[in-house]
């Protein structure tokens, strides 16, 4: 009964991250995946012991029923039925509640797994909100544009200028002067 719980929480969190993958609910998932995990393997070895052992299981429970109440063959009989029918009906929820279990889990690592690399990158301030796009940062000033600026302070009307050989993005990419757009992400150049 607690991998079913444990597997419904665990697919209504991963239907939850697949909508909205934010860092702060893969642990969540994650723990919980490894408990189903633990459980599913501990009920598959009990499922695997009581189908190997069932004949003797049997035998046991009716020599004790047998010889501790003195039963007749006819309650014994019935009694064996009713044991055979209760032990195939809790095999029989065990593999249900196992292929629950299963199915949860691969749900569950499949959705950490497909959106281990949809996680928002982390700005100063924290995490960016999931369906909401980063704020363009202000233009980075180069180290060629900072030296051409000292450069412009320290000139005289009758000295050239010297050329300014980069310019950063605001996407982070290092583009030559020459260049009026960003290659990358299509911003104008801010120097011209």
């Amino acid at each position: 009964m607690l991998i079913v719980i444990l597997g419904i929480i665990l697919i209504v969190l991963s239907s939850g991250y697949k909508k909205n993958p934010q860092p702060q609910k893969r642990k969540p998932i994650l723990v919980i995946n490894v408990i189903v995990t633990i459980l599913n393997v501990f009920s598959l070895i009990g499922m695997v012991f009581t189908l190997a052992l069932f004949d003797q299981l049997m035998n046991v429970i009716l020599d004790i029923c047998y010889e501790a109440f003195d039963f007749d063959k006819y309650t014994l009989y019935s009694m064996a039925e009713i044991l055979n029918i209760t032990i195939w009906m809790s095999v029989v929820m065990s593999a249900i509640t196992l292929v629950f279990g299963i199915i949860a889990m691969i749900i569950g690592y499949a959705a950490l797994a497909k959106n281990k690399s949809n996680i928002p990158a982390a700005n100063v301030q924290g995490y960016i909100p999931a369906g909401t796009q980063p704020q363009p940062q202000q233009y980075q000033q180069s180290a060629c544009a900072q030296q051409q600026s000292a450069y412009t302070a320290q000139q005289t009307p009758d000295s050239a200028q010297q050329p300014c050989y980069e310019w950063y993005c605001s996407c982070g990419n290092s583009n030559p002067a020459s260049v009026a757009f960003c290659p990358k992400c299509g911003a104008k150049n801010p120097n011209t």
